[in-house]
């Protein structure tokens, strides 16, 4: 399995109390192309102070796999469907990735912007193309480095 800088490719992290909910939102964000894959993790317990208490409540993490490009958009869209007052919006950098999982060493989907191809055997898996999510700046489908990346 090949290496390649993942440049563009980012992790979103946010928590859902509701079992369907995480997955309507998660099946909403891939069907609206502001992912690839968005992974529901199993039910665990999140600690946090929230108005001067602590608090603890049953949550599922859900893990969004999109480029940085789409950030934007996918923090509009969950600000209007996240049932939270704060929802967590964390973005991580992917720093690196196998060049079959962005898009396939050597392909034509290779050339163009890389992206997460779905969630490794998920039926997701390679259905969002790169064109989908070139960047406006990209020229022939490679990222541009962007001020502050």
């Amino acid at each position: 399995m090949s290496k390649q800088a993942a440049d563009g490719a980012v992790m979103v992290l946010t928590t859902l109390a509701d079992d369907e909910r995480a997955e309507e939102l998660a099946r909403m964000i891939v069907n609206e192309r502001l992912a690839a894959c968005v992974h529901v993790q199993g039910r665990g317990v999140s600690f946090y102070r929230w108005k001067d208490s602590v608090e603890r409540d049953a949550e599922r993490q859900l893990i969004i796999k999109t480029t940085r490009q789409k950030v934007p958009a996918l923090r509009e869209r969950l600000a209007t469907l996240h049932p939270y007052e704060l929802p967590e919006f964390l973005v991580v950098s992917v720093e690196e990735a196998s060049a079959e999982y962005l898009g396939g060493s050597g392909s034509k989907r290779a050339e163009r912007a890389p992206v997460p191809r779905g969630c490794g055997r998920s039926p997701f898996r390679g259905r969002l193309l790169a064109a989908d999510v070139r960047p406006p700046g990209s020229v022939d489908g490679r990222w541009l480095p962007v001020a502050g990346d």
